[in-house]
């Protein structure tokens, strides 16, 4: 092997000579790099994206509906914004109320409409994953829960202008039936009254086709409730379960999986526990009930005892 020129000797001896005097130096700066690295990896902010889709349904009340359905351009626009609700005030507020544990905030929310369909999606960014996939869920919840709440409120708005009109309507029928059978009837008075007949058939009709979907919205809107109620955390439901009426709270706890139920009773404050528990057991549904004792051999006279915690 030739030997190296003498310039390149002399460097190679410096650099060896170098690495020999500061070594210790070297091998702390190298592992003050790597520390530094690692505890970046671990400092850094991370973040999780979670979806929930959901279908949605022309209804009343709301920007889609029948009469916004029936053209392309108009669907579209209506579904587009539906979307725009998720981040609503109403939507944050029903969220905060579903969720005391996670702090769901709405800028962490996106909602869109996926291309050429019915299907909103709800995508939430959070730092851990957990959180992601709770708050999707509850934000598409409270948008469902919200959609249906307009719907009724819209029922309710017609009805009302309905009853109101089937009242003038029936005096006005009252008015010409008088007007016929007196002595001297108008020569228009045969005819006031089968018109008013007619009118006031039909809206009995509305009136009563109303009333059904009216009530089917109404139990459609309970049901979800309920759901929302089983699929929350225990300890988040008894909080909002401590502050309900009680016969709201009795209707709904009935209503409720037994299973699903009992924690949340468990969980409750010690005078709406036990004033749910008596009417539970007073009205016999006993299931939650007793699945509520965990003692599992006390009779119903005991049940009030049940204290939460």
């Amino acid at each position: 092997m030739e030997p190296l020129p003498a310039k390149d000797n002399a460097q190679a001896v410096f650099v060896t000579e170098a690495i020999r005097k500061y070594w210790r130096t070297i091998v702390v700066t190298v592992l003050i790099v790597i520390a530094a690295a690692v505890a970046y990896e671990v400092v850094r902010t991370r973040t999780y994206v979670a979806s929930s889709t959901a279908l949605i349904r022309p209804t009343p009340g709301n920007a889609y509906s029948a009469e916004t359905a029936t053209s392309t351009q108009n669907a579209t626009v209506a579904l587009e914004t539906e979307a725009q609700l998720v981040n609503s005030a109403a939507v944050s507020h029903q969220v905060t109320t579903q969720s005391a544990t996670a702090d769901c905030k709405a800028t962490a929310a996106y909602a869109t409409v996926l291309t050429n369909t019915q299907l909103v999606q709800v995508t939430y960014t959070a730092s851990d994953s957990r959180t992601a996939h709770w708050c999707a869920d509850a934000f598409i919840r409270a948008y469902l829960d919200y959609r249906r709440a307009l719907a009724v409120q819209s029922q309710q708005s017609q009805l009302t202008s309905l009853n109101h009109e089937a009242d003038t309507t029936s005096n006005l029928l009252a008015d010409a039936n008088a007007d016929l059978h007196s002595q001297h009837p108008t020569p228009d008075a045969a005819a006031d009254v089968r018109n008013y007949t007619t009118r006031l058939a039909a809206l009995q009709a509305q009136i009563a086709t109303l009333v059904d979907q009216k009530q089917s919205s109404e139990a459609a809107n309970f049901k979800a409730i309920v759901s929302m109620y089983e699929n929350m955390k225990p300890r988040d439901a008894a909080k909002i379960f401590d502050t309900l009426n009680i016969n709201v709270l009795i209707k709904v706890a009935q209503a409720m999986n037994p299973r699903k139920m009992s924690p949340i009773l468990g969980a409750m404050s010690s005078e709406p526990a036990q004033a749910l528990t008596t009417a539970l057991a007073t009205t016999g549904n006993t299931d939650t009930v007793a699945s509520a004792n965990a003692g599992g051999g006390q009779n119903l006279s005991a049940l009030p005892q049940i204290v939460g915690h």
